[in-house]
């Protein structure tokens, strides 16, 4: 029961749940840069999961609504190129950040990342609210 009333929610408010999705592994990613436990640390990882598999769930779904289906292999397509050239530049940018101010600064960056992406994604939101719509 519980599951089907969370994906009607995730269903209706779709833009919502990527952005609390990212809030969320934001905070579990500054929560694990704080942890000094290893049991605590596995906990925080293991939940860290959840918010963003929500997320994934959410996008993947925004595009799949957004896009015409004849496109669909194209979108999916573009999106996993993007996802692999940005995935392989952050490792780049992080392991440096890494080697040169330690482990815990890349954990503060990364969460950082993530409530700023949060917080830009709640500002076009609500911009997206109040903007009236097109004259024809």
């Amino acid at each position: 029961m519980l599951v089907y009333v969370l994906s009607n929610w995730v269903q209706n408010h779709l833009r919502l749940t990527m952005i609390y999705g990212v809030l969320l592994a934001g905070v579990m990613t500054l929560a694990f840069a704080f942890s000094s436990y290893g049991w605590l640390a596995l906990v925080i990882v293991t939940l860290h999961g959840l918010p963003f598999q929500v997320h994934e769930i959410a996008k993947r779904t925004v595009l799949q609504q957004s896009a015409e289906p004849a496109l669909l292999p194209k979108v999916f397509s573009v999106q996993g190129t993007l996802m692999t050239v940005t995935f392989g530049l952050a490792v780049v940018v992080m392991a440096f950040v890494t080697d040169v101010w330690g482990v815990r600064v890349t954990y503060y960056l990364s969460a950082a990342l993530c409530g700023l992406s949060g917080l830009l994604a709640i500002w076009k939101l609500h911009l997206a609210k109040n903007v009236s719509p097109p004259i024809e």
